[in-house]
C-alpha cells in the first residue's frame, strides 16, 4: 500500500504504536528520534512495517500511537477499553486494580479522528500521535477521581504488574506539536469526559 501510494501520489498514513518505545532502556517521554528495540513480537511488528513503509514510500506518515479509548458503545460485539471498563465497574462498585509500573499515554479515539485530516498535511516521517501523559496509571485514575470529586476507595494498587521490568512507554508531543497539531493530556481528556458521563459516588 505504501508502495502503492508513492506510484500515484496519494497520501500514505501507516498506524504505529508506543510499545515500540519499551524495551529501549531510556525513561520517557520518548522521542521520535530513539534507538528502538521492542522485546513483544507485536513491537517487533510494528517496528518493521514502519521501516519497511519508509524504505518504498519516504513520504509516508507513521502515526505512533497511544492506548485508546472510547466513550460510548457503538455495537453490542464491541469489546470493552480502558473508559468503559472503568465505568462499567463504577457501575457495580467493583473495586479497581491499576498497575504503578507502567507508565504511557491514554488517549480519547474521538481526538485521534479529529487529528486524521490534519496528519494528512504532515511531511514523511515518524510522529508520537497521541495524549502525553507521566502519571503512571493507578495515578492517572487516582487523579482523575480527585478531579472529579469522585470517591477514591474502590482504587487498588496492582503492584505487580510489570514489576519485574517496569514500563515506560509514555511519548513527547513536540515534533507533533511543532507541526500544529495538539492532543488534550490524558488526565484533562479522562476528566472532561468523566463530566459528561453520569455522576458516580
Amino acid at each position: 500500500m505504501a508502495a502503492a501510494a508513492a506510484k500515484f501520489s496519494a497520501k500514505c498514513l501507516l498506524c504505529g504504536s508506543d510499545q515500540v518505545y519499551f524495551g529501549n532502556g531510556i525513561k520517557g517521554p520518548h522521542s521520535e528520534e530513539e534507538p528502538i528495540a521492542p522485546p513483544t513480537v507485536y513491537g517487533r511488528e510494528k517496528k518493521a512495517a514502519e521501516e519497511e513503509c519508509l524504505a518504498v514510500n519516504p513520504d509516508c506518515v507513521i502515526l505512533r500511537l497511544t492506548w485508546m479509548y472510547d466513550t460510548c458503545t457503538l455495537a453490542p460485539q464491541e469489546h470493552g477499553d480502558f473508559f468503559r471498563t472503568l465505568a462499567d465497574r463504577l457501575r457495580t462498585s467493583a473495586p479497581l486494580s491499576y498497575p504503578v509500573y507502567d507508565i504511557r499515554g491514554i488517549t480519547d479515539v474521538n481526538e485521534v479522528i479529529r487529528n486524521f485530516k490534519s496528519a494528512l498535511e504532515l511531511n514523511g516521517g515518524i510522529y508520537n500521535f497521541g495524549s502525553p501523559n507521566h502519571r503512571n496509571t493507578y495515578e492517572t485514575v487516582r487523579a482523575m477521581f480527585t478531579a472529579l470529586g469522585w470517591d477514591p476507595r474502590s482504587l487498588i494498587k496492582n503492584e505487580e504488574a510489570f514489576a519485574a521490568d517496569p514500563r515506560d512507554i509514555s511519548m513527547s508531543p513536540g515534533k507533533l506539536n511543532n507541526s500544529g497539531i495538539t492532543f488534550s493530556s490524558t488526565l484533562d481528556a479522562l476528566v472532561r469526559n468523566g463530566r459528561m458521563a453520569q455522576p458516580y459516588k
